[in-house]
């Protein structure tokens, strides 16, 4: 077997399943105490399908473990004789939460699913080191696609080092409504979160994994997003505790891989790359940031990143190639000073942004996920 069709073998599989079909499947089971239909409940906590994984997620409190073994080995049963599951890995996992000593409706049990059935896709948008420009692209990808007609949103997943607040010249704290919940913080029609809207510009945040992974979960849980066809998560760079804690507890459809064109670069987006495959999350796409540089004064093009180094990574995994982004002065100034939305719409320079969103939205209209 030649190595790219070795690479081409690692890609996972994407299953032709739904939630829907799940519940379908679930639908005689009986919630053990209370022997109402289980999937009309808050049991069935989150149904979560990517590559050929299905993780389905059972609430219970830490004293119902025993009462539920049966349901979680029911539900797994189930899952996996369905004909579009026989080649799928199926993970039935129950919670254990502690019982709350005041009103029954604070526990988690009863919140019912993260905060995400406003969102019809989520696309992280990922690189294996910083520098490569991975949050302009986010900020102009998101504008493209809502100049496509397209509903935006853009998390900020960032903890350490927030971009988005500075590049959309926000510094407002979003409104928390009477559940608790944050209201996004809108410009020009796209809804954004982020933690730089929440701490002081110039305060670092020291926190150790346990906290980082908790803040994350918080933004997808407690956040109030509002009819969204994709959210771009600006993700940080690198395959730690976010990235894993972004896997595990929302549906990622997709990632796009950010890189520049130079090996030392392109080494670590291989490391970007090789996580989302091993956490069967698939590949939409890879963009080729500063890919080359063309002088304003005499119109030569130089390499100054080398050239091709993406593009070429892109055909060995066999994933699509999505853009290449130019070294551009303009993009920088546009993008620094807010004219996203001019720069989209600029016919050389937002191009290659509106390739990529072209590109992603076809994949991602494939599966009606994504309104016309």
């Amino acid at each position: 077997m030649s190595s790219e069709n070795i690479l081409k073998s690692m890609m996972p599989t994407k299953l032709q399943l739904r939630p829907q079909t799940i519940l379908e499947a679930l639908a005689d089971l009986k919630d053990p105490q209370t022997q109402e239909q289980l999937i009309k409940t808050d049991r069935i906590a989150d149904i979560i399908i990517a590559g050929s994984r299905i993780n389905i997620t059972l609430s219970v409190f830490e004293d119902e473990l025993d009462t539920y073994e049966g349901t979680r080995l029911d539900i797994d049963r189930l899952v996996k004789a369905l004909p579009e599951a026989q080649q799928a890995k199926v993970f039935v996992i129950m919670t254990a939460h502690k019982k709350a000593d005041n009103n029954p409706s604070d526990n988690p049990i009863f919140r019912g699913r993260f905060e995400l059935s406003e969102i019809k896709n989520i696309v992280a948008i990922a690189s294996g080191k910083g520098g490569v420009g991975k949050s302009t692209t986010t900020v102009n990808l998101a504008y493209a696609l809502k100049d496509m007609g397209v509903r935006v949103g853009i998390l900020d997943a960032d903890i350490y080092g927030p971009s988005i607040p500075k590049m959309f010249d926000i510094s407002q704290k979003p409104e928390v409504d009477e559940d608790k919940h944050m209201i996004p913080v809108e410009k020009d029609g796209i809804q954004l979160m982020s933690m730089g809207f929440l701490v002081e510009e110039d305060t670092p945040v020291i926190w150790r994994g346990p906290i980082v992974q908790k803040a994350i979960q918080q933004f997808l849980s407690q956040v109030r997003w509002f009819n969204i066809d994709v959210l771009l998560v600006d993700m940080p760079p690198g395959t730690g505790d976010i990235q894993l804690t972004l896997v595990r507890k929302a549906h990622i459809k997709g990632a796009v891989i950010v890189s520049t064109p130079q090996d030392i670069a392109l080494i670590d987006a291989k490391k970007a790359i090789g996580m989302f495959q091993k956490v069967e999350v698939p590949l939409l796409g890879v963009i080729e940031n500063m890919s080359y540089f063309n002088c304003p004064h005499c119109a030569g093009r130089s390499d100054i990143f080398s050239h091709g180094g993406a593009h070429k990574t892109a055909d060995d995994l066999g994933v699509p190639f999505l853009a290449e982004v130019p070294l551009e002065l303009d993009i920088r100034e546009m993008t620094d000073t807010g004219q996203q939305e001019k720069l989209v719409r600029n016919l050389g320079l937002g191009f290659p942004y509106r390739q990529a969103a072209t590109s992603l939205l076809n994949q991602l209209q494939k599966d009606h996920d994504v309104a016309a």
